[in-house]
């Protein structure tokens, strides 16, 4: 088991977040795969994943995934996972220190991720794309297969915003979440709503995965 002193890998992302413990626990597993806390990371093939469960199934979404204390009337998935463990284990795959702009961050590919859902029903095991759950209004489809971008929330006040909004994922533009859509109406808060059809019922377990889509540089 290691022990790695996290405000010294989180400082690289602009300032030690002042509800971070002094010491974060990380444990590697047998296979080479990396766990922090609820965060699984696999550093072979550059992703992370980490529990949440389904909040929505219907209705008007500007978050594919928030916190339990986050905007849960229009997100689709929820996680208890620390924001910070997300974050320190994307850092550690290399996926760039600096918080991206998210404008820029559409153009630049070292930021560009894919998000996935993993869930299983008795022994049959169950896999999507997140865009697929997400339905555009305006063009009567699912969101397009664009890259999500993690741009990294910021810091603020000395606050990690992310774990202050618990805001993870947003479709809709946010620069405290850690992860925005990289469609280009993402401007547009009520155009997106959830894909019932496709989507799991309430309450269902599922596994989130952000895969890296490119290799990225490692961190300075």
């Amino acid at each position: 088991m290691l022990i790695l002193d996290s405000p010294r890998l989180v400082t690289r992302a602009q300032g030690v977040p002042s509800f971070l413990p002094t010491h974060t626990m990380i444990q590697e597993n047998k296979d080479g795969s990396l766990k922090i806390g609820h965060v699984r990371l696999d550093p072979t093939g550059k992703n992370i994943a980490f529990p949440a469960e389904i909040n929505m199934r219907k209705g008007q979404l500007e978050y594919a995934l928030t916190g339990p204390l986050g905007k849960l009337h229009e997100s689709l998935l929820k996680t208890k996972t620390l924001p910070v463990n997300i974050h320190l284990a994307m850092l550690l795959l290399g996926i760039g220190a600096k918080p991206q702009d998210i404008e820029d961050g559409k153009q630049n590919p070292e930021g560009h991720i894919e998000v996935s859902v993993h869930w299983t029903k008795g022994e049959q095991k169950y896999e999507a794309h997140l865009n697929d759950w997400i339905f555009n209004l305006e063009t009567g489809m699912p969101l397009e297969s664009l890259p999500w971008i993690y741009n990294g929330a910021r810091m603020l006040d000395g606050q990690f915003t992310v774990h202050r909004e618990q805001s993870y994922i947003a479709i809709i533009k946010d620069e405290d979440a850690l992860v925005n859509s990289s469609h280009p109406d993402h401007q547009k808060d009520d155009i997106w709503e959830a894909h019932t059809g496709s989507i799991p019922s309430i309450g269902t377990k599922v596994s989130v995965k952000l895969q890296l889509i490119r290799k990225a540089s490692n961190p300075q």
